[in-house]
């Protein structure tokens, strides 16, 4: 079955109860991303933006909002030399792509180029199929702990009972 875009957002949205990235076009890049992703992460929290010496300067929904994708410069903390890159993020806040400090680039058309390279051979409906499975599986094992806490207090208030605790 061929699934669109538009399936596929169906389909993730329904079933985490996540919601896909807007297009906001406020006044900057940097409000762009800080909106886009309040509530899903810190990456572009205000504190961490000034201590790691972060520019945001593009922001953009890719895949129909089940992405966001960002250009940052950013100073490398090892040699103090400011570096470009994308970094994409799921629709959960997590990085899907960010290339290393040492493999920056040299200027915001570089690191442009270089998310163009990374996401033509990049599958959405791949990344939220493994996804979606990582997250089936955690909530499993996360149900299962649960539900071993729960009988262990509910034997426990049933020997209070019989004891007359």
């Amino acid at each position: 079955m061929l699934l669109s875009n538009k399936e596929l957002i169906n389909i993730v949205t329904q079933s985490t109860n996540e919601r896909v990235f807007k297009d906001y076009h406020y006044s900057s890049a940097k409000i762009d991303a800080i909106e886009s992703l309040e509530g899903r992460t810190s990456y572009y929290s205000t504190f961490n933006l000034r201590y790691f010496n972060c520019k945001i300067l593009h922001c953009q929904v890719i895949h129909d909002g089940l992405f966001l994708m960002i250009i940052e410069s950013i100073t490398n903390p090892y040699d103090k030399l400011k570096t470009f890159r994308p970094v994409v993020f799921d629709i959960f806040g997590d990085i899907v792509y960010r290339p290393d400090l040492d493999n920056g680039f040299n200027n915001k058309n570089q690191a442009l180029k270089d998310f163009n390279q990374w996401i033509s051979s990049f599958s959405a409906l791949t990344y939220y199929h493994t996804k979606l499975l990582n997250l089936s599986e955690k909530s499993r094992h996360d149900s299962e702990r649960l539900e071993r806490g729960f009988h262990q207090v509910s034997a426990a208030i049933i020997t209070n009972d019989l004891i007359g605790a």
